[in-house]
């Protein structure tokens, strides 16, 4: 299952084409095996997270890499990395 998230997007008398093009210039789009799965439904359930949000973590976590948000429901969680904490 793929999976992308995006930031602000600018769509106001925006082309479609563009804002598309916005949106893959700054995130990263991934495969959703298994193992990432079942350590997406663990992460959801310990950290109290939407299952998207959950996803986006233990993607990264597999990837070895950090989660880079701002989204204040991942404040203190290992793994993260807050913009404008």
């Amino acid at each position: 299952m793929p999976l992308g998230t995006q930031g602000e997007v600018p769509h106001e008398g925006h082309d479609p084409e563009d804002r598309l093009g916005f949106v893959k210039s700054r995130i990263s789009i991934v495969e959703v095996d298994g193992a990432v799965a079942e350590e997406a439904a663990d992460v959801k359930v310990r950290h109290r997270l939407h299952i998207v949000d959950a996803i986006a973590l233990a993607s990264s976590k597999d990837r070895g890499a950090n989660l880079v948000t701002g989204d204040k429901h991942f404040r203190g969680i290992p793994g993260v990395v807050m913009l404008l904490d």
